[in-house]
């Protein structure tokens, strides 16, 4: 009927890394207790700014090149939702959500 006879190999690569980008900055990131009441504590390794912002996007605290283990004090802050956002020296970000008790 058909007279085609071909064959191909065809190569597939497979990376054993499965963690998109952003879980492997999650990972280097770790940021506690959450939700917490006086402070939270940042702990990276690597070199970064963050900000932390309310619900509306208003910045209520910000820091420059911090790296290794931070404390920040958000006893001034009202109760409720905020976003940390981490901007690393090579222009990664990770926002992570915080509950202030």
């Amino acid at each position: 009927v058909n007279s085609c006879s071909a064959a191909k190999i065809i190569t597939i690569s497979v990376s054993k890394c499965t963690k998109t980008p952003e879980e492997i900055i999650n990972a280097r990131l770790l940021v506690y207790p959450n939700p917490a009441v006086e402070n939270f504590t940042i702990s990276c390794a690597a070199m970064f700014n963050y900000c932390m912002v309310n619900i509306f996007g208003e910045p209520k605290i910000c820091e420059n090149r911090f790296n290794d283990t931070y404390v920040v004090g958000v006893t001034n802050l009202e109760p409720g939702i905020y976003f940390l956002k981490c901007e690393f020296t090579n222009h990664q970000v990770s926002v992570i959500k915080l509950i202030k008790n």
